[in-house]
């Protein structure tokens, strides 16, 4: 998969690179779910930034109405990203094209595939935090056993000036809340906020000093508390040959991230 990719998406000028963990009170494992991120490029002639996207899409038996609408809202789209399977026995992939121009209240749209017929549709929204309460709103949704996990990391002032909460819509229903950490932050300074079992369990992966982008947070009906994790940064140099690589990768290109948002400011 890594060697396809590879094909279609290393002359991309703007590509990020995306892996997350599932953390619950008995497990920490990551997802062997590779993410890569298009950001639109302003080019000169006709071609799209997206079209080497496209191009891999194809590739990977997308159907051809997820490919209809890659093409139909590319114009708007300011991030264009596909998450590939590594399963292979029956891998389910997806599109995720921003819709925050024509759709409102909406920032993504998520089509998901697999043997050529699509699965389901998600969505996501955005909301930047504007007053001092605005993140009790999501805690509704929130898993009972992560409230109070929830709760302290929104007493970080710098998350609250700068960024703001996320809802994954499917079927009408609220799957998933996120917090978005722009500044990339390492996850030992938060970890203290979170469930004890799960605090021990990223330190037993030494997952602890990594940094972060996101945190997603289950539903409070869903039947155990789990926490996803992401971690995301830009392609620089190496193209990963294996899923461990493409982590490492990630985390290389992290702390040179972590270290301009120190010097330039916030990404």
């Amino acid at each position: 998969m890594f060697s396809l990719a590879r094909n279609y998406l290393q002359p991309v000028k703007k590509l990020r690179f995306e892996w997350s963990i599932q953390l619950t009170k008995q497990s920490c494992n990551p997802r062997e779910k590779t993410l890569f991120w298009v950001d639109k490029e302003e080019l000169t002639n006709n071609n799209s930034s997206y079209t080497p996207l496209y191009n891999l899409l194809k590739s990977l038996d997308c159907p051809e109405e997820i490919l209809a609408q890659q093409i139909q809202l590319q114009d708007s789209a300011k991030t264009q990203g596909i998450r590939i399977d590594l399963n292979l026995d029956s891998p389910s992939h997806c599109l995720y094209i921003d819709v925050a121009e024509i759709i409102p209240d909406k920032t993504i749209k998520a089509f998901h595939w697999r043997n050529k017929n699509v699965q389901k549709i998600t969505e996501y929204s955005f909301h930047k935090f504007n007053k001092i309460q605005s993140y009790k709103e999501p805690l509704y949704w929130i898993h009972n056993e992560l409230k109070d996990s929830f709760e302290k990391l929104c007493l970080n002032s710098e998350l609250l000036m700068q960024s703001g909460y996320g809802y994954q819509h499917q079927n009408g229903r609220i799957q998933e809340v996120y917090l978005t950490f722009f500044w990339h932050p390492r996850i030992n300074s938060i970890i203290n906020h979170l469930p004890k079992p799960m605090q021990k369990l990223l330190i037993d992966a030494s997952y602890e000093n990594l940094a972060f982008r996101h945190i997603g947070f289950s539903n409070v009906q869903d039947s155990e508390p789990s926490l996803t994790i992401y971690f995301s940064a830009p392609y620089r140099k190496y193209w990963p040959k294996t899923f461990s690589e493409f982590q490492w990768e990630v985390t290389c290109s992290s702390n040179l991230l972590v270290e301009e948002i120190a010097v330039y400011g916030g990404l």
